[in-house]
């Protein structure tokens, strides 16, 4: 089993200022260190998934996925009512698993609705009867990997599909 890094940690520092595209801002924080015990947990992700995900950067505490996803890699987002209010103000729509295309995001949601993990969408799902495609998250501190929607450690089944619509 992979070890989940801490998913609030204390900032390092305040991040760059982000905005929804309403003008609202967005808190963010710029987390400069991993630890020791967290760098010693990275090989779980490795042995876990080991041929099935492929890493695409060097590991970093400065963004999350979150960050990944909706502040251009700069900074990490860690409040949930800051994803919604970023759903809601950015204009994203939810879209049905057979409509998804690149540039699309995935967000998995926890069973009590609120927003764990996300990533986004690179290549148009496989055609079979999952259609699940291929994804580029940032998993914690640990590096930017692509996988199948489905590996990793959050419910894919809990996972919806979002595109800003205007």
């Amino acid at each position: 089993m992979a070890v989940l890094l801490t998913p609030n940690p204390p900032p390092s520092r305040k991040g760059p200022a982000l905005e929804t595209k309403l003008g609202n801002p967005i808190d963010n924080y710029q987390v400069t260190e991993i630890s020791k015990f967290e760098r010693n947990q990275f090989h779980n992700y490795e042995r876990r998934y080991s041929g099935r995900i492929e890493i695409r950067s060097q590991a970093t505490p400065m963004y999350n996925c979150h960050g990944l996803t909706f502040a251009c890699r700069r900074s990490g987002i860690y409040d949930s009512s800051a994803l919604n209010l970023i759903l809601q103000d950015d204009a994203y729509k939810e879209i049905p698993p057979d409509q998804v295309l690149p540039g699309d995001i995935i967000l998995y949601y926890g069973r009590d609705g609120d927003i764990e993990h996300s990533g986004i969408v690179v290549s148009t799902p496989r055609i079979d009867p999952l259609r699940i495609p291929l994804v580029v998250s940032k998993w914690g501190k640990y590096h930017e990997i692509l996988h199948l929607a489905n590996e990793c450690d959050y419910n894919f089944s809990l996972a919806k599909y979002y595109r800003i619509t205007t």
